[in-house]
């Protein structure tokens, strides 16, 4: 029976939202990422809650499951983590995000924009979700 620090998993989720919030401001890749996509910042409807809901819902699945996976595994440190998660973000999220893009027609910059904030926000929530969990014991059986 899979054991859950649901603490690690709502930490792990904000860390997720923060890394995106920051992955696709102005100082990083909105402007490259706006490009290849094919829009101007004023089409962009930054007052629709819908896409910021979806993006919490899919982080917390995401981290249930990662967190599932690395207790299924024994993956009990921050690096085999970290080596979980970036395996998780370059062979099942990378590949699958690059044939559907392939198929809409979006370049190539925007789904190394994608697909690179994918393998980051992977890492970090895989290690985070099996190392020292915040606020108590391990998540993952030693």
């Amino acid at each position: 029976m899979p054991r859950f620090n649901h603490l690690t998993i709502f930490v792990t989720v904000l860390v997720q939202q923060i890394i995106g919030f920051l992955w696709y401001s102005p100082a990083m890749f909105f402007s490259p990422w706006l490009a290849g996509i094919g829009k101007r910042a004023e089409e962009i409807n930054q007052s629709d809650p819908v896409p910021f809901i979806v993006a919490i819902l899919t982080s917390v699945i995401f981290c249930y499951t990662l967190a599932w996976c690395l207790q299924r595994v024994g993956v009990s440190t921050a690096m085999d983590g970290a080596l979980v998660g970036a395996l998780v973000g370059l062979g099942l999220i990378g590949p699958a995000l690059a044939g559907h893009y392939a198929f809409i027609g979006f370049r190539w910059g925007l789904m190394a924009i994608d697909i690179g904030m994918e393998l980051v926000t992977c890492a970090i929530s895989g290690a985070l979700l099996a190392g020292r969990p915040v606020g108590g014991e391990r998540s993952v059986p030693v």
